[in-house]
């Protein structure tokens, strides 16, 4: 993945609130950890297209970003790739998504809902991920069933903790 890694670092610059990502040497070292992985979608020419940035924990993958270029959307690359990471995990899957504050939010929470996830609607906050940047108030997302509350802040102290490494 250290190959593509420069392009999926510029895919994500474009496609998130800088205060949703790491820095480009923080996001560099987590190739390091055996947890962490990248699932890259390349076209013919083998230019990358999008990719998913999951995390891997005993109990559930938690996905982390995940980007189709935005030249690509619409064309059902995103639903396939989402399909094929949830078929290669064996265990629940979770993921972040912004609290609803226009249309495209609303319709990135709808494209998650076709796909299968639950919006869980317990209080969440994305951990900072630079420093000075503050928690983002977010929906945690399940697969392939809600949450319930001890589920929950279970799921959220591991992510806080083994993610945000926040104890």
């Amino acid at each position: 993945m250290y190959e593509l890694f420069d392009d999926i670092f510029a895919l994500m610059e474009t496609a998130f609130p800088k205060e949703e990502y790491r820095s480009y040497e923080e996001q560099k070292k987590l190739l390091k950890n055996p947890y962490y992985y990248i699932t890259a979608k390349l076209n013919e020419k083998d230019k990358l297209i999008g990719f998913i940035c999951s995390w891997q924990t005993p109990n559930f993958s938690f996905i982390e970003h995940f980007v189709i270029r935005k030249s690509e959307r619409g064309k059902g690359i995103g639903s396939v790739m989402l399909k094929e990471f949830i078929n290669s995990v064996n265990s629940p899957v979770i993921l972040e998504v912004e609290f609803p504050k226009d249309e495209l939010s609303f319709r990135r929470i709808g494209f998650y809902e076709r796909s299968g996830f639950i919006k869980n609607d317990f209080e969440y906050y994305q951990m900072p991920l630079r420093e000075g940047a503050n928690p983002i108030k977010m929906y945690l997302m399940s697969y392939p069933r809600a949450l319930d509350k001890k589920e929950f802040e279970e799921i959220k102290k591991c992510i806080y903790n083994k993610i945000y490494l926040i104890t």
